[in-house]
């Protein structure tokens, strides 16, 4: 396992909350759960991606920034874990680093979780999205399950 990438059952995550990016609202904008709670969010790759090369869904994306404005005064920290199926780790890794791009703001993000699929096993793999994440995103942090 890479220098950069700690397990989740060992770090601060390890009991968080673990929601889809569907059923995420009630987590951003509820005052009943407790400030400072850790959340995994799952995206789906594809609902980033649209029919068009390198264009992505930038209504979804605008629609999470929204709701991370929102979250702000809870203090809550999150981890993305990227889902998909049938996709490259290129095109993987190429929305993730426009997701975070279009995030980058926000303290709450404190990285993202490797995607479980079979090639993300791979070290290679592994190491090409945490560099392309990373070069915008030194701060970010990676985590395995």
């Amino acid at each position: 396992m890479s220098n950069n990438v700690s397990e989740i059952a060992m770090s601060e995550f390890k009991d968080a909350m673990q929601l889809s990016l569907e059923n995420s609202g009630s987590f951003f904008h509820s005052s009943d759960i407790p400030n400072g709670t850790k959340a995994i969010i799952s995206i789906k790759v594809v609902d980033v991606l649209t029919d068009e090369d390198e264009v992505y869904n930038e209504e979804l994306l605008a629609q999470l920034r929204k709701d991370l404005i929102e979250a702000q005064p809870f203090e809550r920290k999150f981890l993305f874990l990227p889902v998909y199926e049938n996709l490259d780790y290129q095109t993987v890794t190429a929305a993730m680093r426009h997701t975070a791009r279009r995030l980058k703001k926000f303290e709450s993000i404190a990285g993202f979780v490797l995607p479980q699929n079979e090639e993300f096993k791979n070290e290679k793999v592994r190491q090409y999205f945490i560099d392309e994440l990373s070069e915008k995103h030194p701060d970010y942090k990676y985590y395995s399950l």
